[in-house]
């Protein structure tokens, strides 16, 4: 396995050199936006990442909120090594690392969590990797996301909602990108059983402004089973959608995302 060196953000270090799949742009800019989205939720207390990896995801997390207790799932052993010696080095006692698959985790354990987060495996009907570390981080068996929105579904506490980094699918035969962009929610929101998750956000990614998204980040909530009135269940079911624009033409940030790494990236080392 390739070696790697390791990550140094402002307030931690993350090491990943024996992870399957090291830190990237896309996590960090995922866990920027969704520690932007709930800075401000104070009510957030319990904090479970499905499928930690290097645990990045919690120190994201933890940075901005830093009395919520969070707790990793990771099955691939030397990912989970890594993600707990990076929560030795950093001295985290807020945070926690279990070494199981989380589907067989998940459906065993009767905690709900204010705040459910997860980059899943993507490719589910794509050619696996022959590396077995890479196949467990990147790929879901079939039928592997209508399981995996059942376990967020039976995870997320009923004033919760859960973070997913999820891919763009491409529709050729859309008419134009809004359109690819309305079938992209149509269909990631067949997977949740029974409705049982509604999609609140979605959040379109595109590494410029030539091309089209490559991922979208996506905020679900559970579907309220008593509702008082008809405008409640509109308000619930409509789905709010943005734009992140990663790089100018010259590949440095564009400004929306240097705000948003920059609590976290230490720019005179990455670069701006």
């Amino acid at each position: 396995m390739k070696k790697r060196k390791p990550f140094q953000f402002k307030n931690f270090t993350i090491h990943q050199e024996n992870v399957a799949l090291p830190v990237t742009t896309d996590a960090c800019i995922f866990g920027s936006f969704v520690s932007k989205e709930i800075s401000k939720n104070h009510s957030i207390n319990t904090i479970v990442d499905l499928g930690t990896g290097t645990g990045v995801l919690m120190f994201f997390l933890n940075q901005t909120l830093p009395k919520a207790n969070i707790l990793g799932i990771e099955r691939d052993n030397l990912s989970f090594e890594t993600a707990c010696y990076n929560l030795k080095v950093n001295h985290s006692d807020r945070m926690n690392v279990i070494n199981e698959d989380f589907f067989h985790w998940g459906y065993s354990f009767n905690q709900k969590f204010d705040l459910v987060i997860s980059n899943p495996p993507f490719f589910e009907n794509q050619l696996e990797s022959i590396d077995p570390h890479k196949r467990q981080a990147r790929h879901f068996s079939e039928k592997g996301f209508k399981l995996f929105f059942d376990l967020i579904a039976n995870l997320v506490s009923q004033k919760g909602s859960a973070w997913v980094m999820l891919p763009f699918i491409p529709f050729p035969n859309s008419q134009n990108l809004d359109s690819e962009k309305e079938s992209n929610i149509h269909y990631w929101k067949q997977f949740p059983l029974n409705e049982s998750l509604i999609l609140h956000q979605s959040v379109f990614v595109s590494a410029n402004i030539q091309k089209k998204p490559h991922l979208i980040f996506t905020e679900w909530a559970p579907k309220i089973q008593s509702m008082d009135s008809p405008e409640e269940k509109v308000q619930t079911s409509s789905t709010v959608s943005q734009q992140i624009i990663v790089y100018q033409n010259n590949r440095e940030y564009t400004k929306e995302c240097f705000d948003l790494l920059n609590p976290f990236y230490n720019f005179d080392i990455f670069g701006g």
